[in-house]
């Protein structure tokens, strides 16, 4: 039977399932199921320790038989509370994670939901890829250590998830130079799973650019013990001006987790910076707030050219965090999702001003740029027309 999101037929079983993001955004993924049939040799092109390597790998394989299943995790529905109230369940779900993890792949791709399109990478993989659907609510790297505890001599990690210079962007959070150390125990068990001179790999656009990506490599090399490779331009389809390599590494060719058919069928970027054609595409712009935000009204702004345009509100109750998502088409461009700072050609979250006039009557205004809420913005798109207006903010 074919696949009903890519119609491939050989090797493979397709299911399809719903999962809800941290947005709160419900979504198709697709799961499926093949087993690993190794090379028939090894490579000419490879080193000498990969030569070895394959060959071993190949021995191994040739004793399995059967199907393993490709990994999946399968998320809850985040509550609009916090993820302090969610982490309350976490423990159990990283059990699960843990346990239904079968060796026998030599690589793991991890993917962010916060990525376009995931069936048609789900199903577009390379063979002895495992591929692995990180959970919304939960830290990635402790869902990654998790999930690589008891495995090893791993020929490579992946991780897909949208990127900015020496940033990599995921639903519950992001990796910078100055957030590593937060999950430096558990980076660690990452690059314990490793095998020798395995590297991790970054499909991110531009996290391995300039200065900033280079000390974000160094720290995160440095945390994992092992080799970073990331990319210093923009990964993804071509049309928008992507690729599938990483530039910055210290091994030579990390083979993209997809195929040659995915690469090419594949129709967006793991960029933080959103590109719109102005037809009528629309995006979804998602974020959170902690418990303890100031109460009060807060907007989604789109700085285009310098002209704030109101895309979105939120209201933040008193005590409480949350989540937030809104869904629009945007003018044709490039802008970047949240910024570290307000400017030209970005998407981010402003705090409301409250204008009161006579008979307790008023209206709100954009207030201060909001650094804390706009940091954790990121975006998934469609291609379904949006009839909402925008709105100029004053």
């Amino acid at each position: 039977m074919g696949c009903r999101r890519c119609s491939a037929t050989s090797g493979w079983e397709c299911v399809l399932y719903r999962a809800r993001s941290r947005a709160g955004i419900t979504r198709d993924f697709g799961k499926f199921e093949r087993s690993w049939a190794p090379a028939r040799g090894p490579s000419a092109a490879l080193t000498p320790w990969r030569r070895r390597r394959s060959i071993a790998a190949q021995r191994a394989a040739s004793s399995k038989t059967g199907v393993t299943p490709v990994r999946d995790l399968v998320r809850p529905s985040i509550s609009p509370r916090s993820l302090v109230a969610g982490a309350e369940h976490a423990g159990g779900q990283l059990d699960a994670v843990a346990g239904c993890t079968k060796p026998g792949f030599p690589e793991v791709l991890f993917l962010d939901p916060s990525v376009t399109d995931l069936g048609t990478i789900l199903c577009n993989l390379r063979p002895g890829i495992e591929a692995i659907v990180l959970d919304g609510a939960i830290a990635p790297a402790r869902q990654m250590a998790a999930a690589l505890s008891s495995r090893e001599r791993l020929r490579a990690v992946h991780v897909m998830a949208h990127g900015a210079p020496g940033r990599v962007s995921f639903a519950a959070g992001e990796w910078t130079a100055d957030s590593i150390a937060d999950d430096k125990a558990d980076l660690a068990v990452v690059g314990q799973a490793l095998g020798a001179e395995a590297e991790l790999n970054l499909w991110s656009c531009e996290a391995g650019a300039g200065t900033a990506g280079q000390v974000f490599l160094s720290e995160l090399s440095r945390a994992v013990g092992a080799p970073v490779a990331a990319a210093t331009d923009r990964v993804g389809s071509q049309a928008f001006g992507g690729h599938w390599e990483l530039e910055a590494s210290s091994l030579r060719g990390a083979a993209p987790p997809l195929t040659d058919l995915g690469m090419s069928s594949y129709k967006g970027v793991f960029s933080v910076a959103l590109t719109s054609t102005g037809r009528g595409e629309r995006f979804t712009v998602f974020g959170q707030w902690a418990a303890g935000t100031a109460a009060g009204t807060y907007f989604i702004v789109l700085n285009e050219g310098g002209t704030l345009n109101v895309i979105g509100q939120f209201i933040v109750p008193t005590n409480f965090g949350g989540t937030f998502a809104i869904s629009e088409a945007l003018p044709a461009g490039r802008y970047t999702v949240a910024p570290s700072a307000p400017g030209p050609n970005t998407i981010a979250v402003y705090g409301g001003r409250w204008s009161s006039s006579a008979n307790n009557a008023g209206t709100w205004s954009v207030g201060d740029f909001n650094s804390a809420i706009t940091e954790s913005l990121s975006y998934t798109g469609d291609v379904a027309p949006s009839l909402t207006d925008r709105g100029t903010a004053r």
